[in-house]
């Protein structure tokens, strides 16, 4: 029940840019139309927001249209694209590829918030 939007889809830090008194997300190769929770969800992962922060922020990004349904709906998101980019980064990994703490840090995100969720159902 989510309306599609134009998406940026990779809005993790290296993808934001400061100018003067701008912010600008740079890097649109993976933009179109998709759920805004993608979105959302990669800013609440690479800033690791807890559970109780994000809760806030998406209260805040929904405004009016707050429900317990869209909570969870991008809780969900923040939980499957930290899994995304841990299964990637572990593929990268086996490449050669250092990926340091984002490794770490996304398997914590995936596991912290599908545990919350799972405790909810």
């Amino acid at each position: 029940g989510v309306e599609h939007r134009f998406c940026h889809c990779d809005t993790y830090k290296p993808n934001w840019m400061l100018a003067g008194d701008k912010t600008i997300l740079i890097d649109w190769e993976y933009s179109g139309e998709a759920d805004p929770g993608c979105d959302l969800a990669a800013y609440i992962m690479d800033a690791m927001y807890s559970v109780d922060e994000s809760k806030k922020f998406i209260k805040e990004y929904l405004g009016n249209d707050d429900s317990d349904a869209l909570e969870f709906h991008y809780l969900a998101y923040v939980a499957l694209v930290s899994f995304y980019w841990f299964v990637w980064a572990l593929y990268r990994e086996a490449c050669g590829a250092v990926m340091g703490e984002s490794l770490h840090n996304w398997y914590v995100m995936a596991r912290d918030y599908s545990a919350v969720l799972l405790a909810d159902k």
